[in-house]
């Protein structure tokens, strides 16, 4: 038994609601507006910028050796979207 035509309309009011909160909420606090990169991400945000940089892999210390510390799936789509949109973007 599937839903019901009720509860598809309910549930993409309910949905619309959603992102209507979350959007206001958006709009109003600001919370895109970071106050300096390195809260962008963290170490996650900075292996995405080295890596859209083109320096690889890199330490988030000393930012010259290598690093193995993070797995490298979620870095590497940081750094698509940083190549697509701009590294850090406003």
């Amino acid at each position: 038994m599937g839903m019901t035509r009720s509860d598809k309309s309910f549930y993409g009011v309910l949905f619309g609601m959603a992102m209507a909160v979350r959007l206001v909420s958006l709009w109003a606090f600001q919370s895109w507006d970071f106050g300096d990169i390195w809260s962008y991400g963290y170490e996650m945000g900075r292996q995405g910028r080295w890596l859209a940089e083109g320096r690889g892999f890199v330490s988030t210390w000393d930012e010259q050796s290598p690093s193995a510390l993070f797995p490298p799936v979620y870095p590497v789509v940081v750094a698509s979207t940083f190549l697509v949109f701009g590294i850090y973007t406003k």
